[in-house]
């Protein structure tokens, strides 16, 4: 029998070269699509990362101060000790106030800390917040006259030189306003050491990025003028222009016809906008651009607004109801009873009322202080957070017969 031979086939070399070729032609290709389809999903990760940061950020801010009884706004950081700004408050809004039983009122004020510029421990980006105890003073009271234009008090030497036909004119409150002396006693704040400087956000929300703070209506655009105009104030130097990257600026609102929103910060529409950029290079730059102070961030970066209003604040200040109360004393410091005549014995002084303004109103922005520091302090107490928002009855003597009891306010 012949055996047949079958002929064996096979790729010569230089088809496979071609075949790879051709395989490489379509790699090259498909990756073409694929590398910046990756880069566009890393990107909106990152971005919708951010933005979730950004959104918890503005919540906590929110949620932390939406609710308060009272509250203070430094826009340019503080000028005196903290300690001495919490007793200040306390000093101006419960002046005086006492429990059911007639002892100093207590309570919880909270300084919220939104750090924009490294300042000691406190870190730049990072909020920081300190829950003081308090327990209320007693100073004199006196009169003076509030400019509500100006947000502060008129000094005495303008009101001396006014007729009262003058001063209503120039629509001045009358106000009461505290003083202290050797014969009466501030409030007591004090904070323990794990309630102070607590840092209110997850470090996780700075492992790429870093925040910025700022109060107000303003909008966020690109710079589109010359580089050379905008002067560093750290360095002196006008910002690098780079084809990787590009700056924004903060921009005031403006109204259709070009004026300025200002009054965009106040009980009844708060605005806060966070701006996030990345923290692996410098990102913020503080600078001068004609003759005006601009912040300016270099890409990326991107800003989110939070608004709210304060309900426990305008309730307080469009409502005659009052929630604390005091013993009556005159511009001495003399206890008065129920006629309107000095005692001796504080037991017998008469109660009264805590006015709703006691110097300031309930809600109250500070814009003067040191022009180069943009760390805002928010200073706040909420009704939850103080004994006997609502007023009781102390309770019946149980002493001596006869004992006296407060004089309660008439229905």
């Amino acid at each position: 029998m012949d055996k047949k031979k079958t002929a064996l086939k096979g790729f010569t070399l230089i088809e496979l070269i071609i075949v790879l070729a051709i395989f490489s032609v379509i790699m090259t290709l498909v990756m073409s699509f694929i590398d910046p389809v990756s880069k566009i999903m890393t990107k909106t990760s990152v971005r919708e990362r951010t933005a979730a940061y950004v959104d918890n950020i503005g919540e906590y801010v929110s949620k932390s101060i939406r609710h308060a009884q009272n509250i203070v706004v430094y826009e340019h950081g503080i000028s005196d000790d903290e300690q001495t700004v919490a007793r200040d408050f306390v000093d101006t809004y419960y002046n005086g106030a006492i429990n059911s039983s007639g002892a100093p009122l207590a309570g919880k004020v909270h300084v919220l800390k939104l750090i924009n510029k490294t300042d000691g421990s406190l870190e730049a980006g990072h909020i920081y917040e300190t829950v003081y105890d308090f327990t209320a003073g007693c100073g004199i009271p006196t009169t003076v006259y509030f400019d509500p234009s100006a947000n502060s008090i008129v000094p005495d030497s303008t009101i001396a030189s006014m007729t009262q036909d003058q001063i209503d004119a120039a629509g001045y409150t009358k106000l009461t306003q505290i003083k202290f002396d050797s014969d009466s006693q501030h409030a007591t704040v004090s904070a323990p050491a794990d309630l102070t400087n607590v840092s209110v956000i997850n470090d996780e929300h700075f492992k790429d990025y870093s925040y910025y703070y700022q109060l107000g209506m303003y909008d966020f655009v690109p710079i589109t003028d010359s580089l050379d105009s905008y002067e560093d104030v750290d360095t002196g130097d006008a910002l690098v222009a780079s084809d990787d990257y590009f700056y924004s600026k903060l921009k005031p609102s403006e109204k259709d016809d070009g004026t300025v929103i200002s009054d965009s910060v106040n009980e009844y529409q708060f605005v806060m906008n966070v701006i996030s950029f990345q923290n692996k290079t410098q990102s913020v730059f503080e600078t001068i651009h004609d003759g005006e102070t601009v912040m300016a961030f270099k890409s990326p970066a991107a800003m989110s607004a939070v608004g709210m209003t304060f309900k426990n604040v305008q309730m307080q200040k469009e409502s005659s109801s009052v929630k604390y109360y005091r013993k009556a004393m005159n511009t001495s410091g003399e206890f008065l009873d129920k006629d309107g005549n000095v005692t001796a014995d504080s037991s017998q002084a008469a109660i009264e009322a805590v006015t709703n303004n006691l110097g300031a109103s309930p809600f109250r922005r500070v814009t003067e202080g040191d022009p180069n520091n943009n760390n805002i302090y928010i200073v706040f107490t909420v009704p939850t957070e103080i004994e006997d928002t609502v007023w009781s009855d102390p309770p019946e003597p149980t002493t001596a017969a006869g004992a006296p009891r407060p004089t309660m306010p008439p229905e």
